[in-house]
C-alpha cells in the first residue's frame, strides 16, 4: 500500500505522558507495526508508519480535557511525506524515507495500541475510517462534516429499508 489516511473523532477525559492508541495496526512497539495513531508525549498527537526513529510525526495542539477533536493522519508513498490534521487543518508535514506502507498481518486495534498494552485511551472514539488513499485537506473536513463516504450509499438495502419503513 502506498497510500494511506487513518481518521478519527475523540475526546480525551483528562491528559498525560502516557501513550494512549486511538487506532493502531501493530504487534508491539516497533514490532511489526505497520501503523499508529496515538497520544503520548506532551499531550500531543502522534502517527507513524512503520515506526523507526524518524519516521513518526507529531501535532502542535495538545489534547484537551473533554473537547472532541478530529485527527487525521495522511501517508503519501509517492511523495514520502506525512500529514498531520487537526479539525481539518494541516498542523505538521514531515518526509518519511519509505515508499510504502510496511506489510503486516497484525489485527487492527482501537482504543489501545496493541494486544496486552496496559493503557487504553481513556475517553471516547468515533467514526474511525481507514483508507487505502491520500484525502486532501477538503476531503478531510467533508468526511469530518459526515459528507465524504466511502460507498455510494443510495440504493444500498440500509437506505432502502429505511425510506421503505418511512411510508
Amino acid at each position: 500500500m502506498k497510500q494511506l489516511t487513518v481518521e478519527a473523532w475523540v475526546q480525551p477525559f483528562g491528559s498525560d505522558a502516557l501513550a494512549r492508541g486511538i487506532v493502531s495496526k501493530r504487534a508491539a512497539w516497533q514490532n511489526a507495526d505497520v501503523y499508529n495513531l496515538f497520544s503520548w508525549n506532551e499531550s500531543k498527537f502522534w502517527a507513524r508508519v512503520n515506526a523507526k526513529d524518524g519516521q513518526q510525526i507529531s501535532s502542535k495542539s495538545t489534547l484537551k480535557d473533554k473537547k472532541w477533536v478530529h485527527l487525521a493522519y495522511v501517508y503519501d508513498g509517492k511523495t514520502k511525506k506525512q500529514l498531520l490534521y487537526v479539525n481539518g487543518e494541516l498542523e505538521n508535514e514531515v518526509d518519511h524515507p519509505e515508499d510504502e506502507v510496511g506489510k503486516g498481518e497484525k489485527s487492527i486495534w482501537i482504543g489501545i495500541l496493541n494486544e496486552g498494552y496496559a493503557q487504553a485511551w481513556n475517553g471516547f472514539i468515533d467514526e474511525v475510517r481507514i483508507w487505502s488513499t491520500v484525502l486532501t485537506e477538503g476531503e478531510i473536513k467533508l468526511s469530518m462534516a459526515g459528507e465524504l463516504l466511502p460507498v455510494e450509499s443510495s440504493g444500498k438495502v440500509t437506505t432502502t429499508w429505511g425510506r421503505i419503513k418511512e411510508r
